[in-house]
């Protein structure tokens, strides 16, 4: 399974500052022909779960999903690991995931 094979990743910056105490990497799920839905990266409580946005966001996002019927879709995101490096910048925004950090690294050899 695709998890076990990235369990201990590390190429990338993002296995580099990971927490000690990270639980799972965060992978898509839902059918994969049909809307996508891509997330920057997980949260504290999906990274708790494994899942992609199970949060403040999945909540949402389930009322919306729910409320218009969908259920031909695809949840995932941009990285698969939460980042321990501080998600602001020095203006106080939240800073993009560079790109070493997204999936073109996760599909390197």
């Amino acid at each position: 399974m695709l998890c076990d094979e990235w369990a201990g990743c590390t190429k990338c910056s993002l296995s580099v500052y990971r927490d000690a105490n990270q639980k799972h990497m965060v992978f898509g799920e839902g059918r994969q022909r049909g809307i996508l839905f891509l997330g920057e990266g997980p949260g504290a409580t999906e990274e708790n779960y494994g899942r992609p946005f199970i949060g403040k966001s999945g909540d949402l996002l389930n009322r919306f999903l729910e409320h218009y019927k969908v259920n031909n879709y695809y949840i995932t995101n941009v990285v698969a690991c939460r980042s321990c490096i501080p998600l602001l910048d020095e203006l106080g925004n939240q800073r993009v995931p560079a790109a070493e950090e997204t999936c073109r690294a996760c599909r390197a050899t």
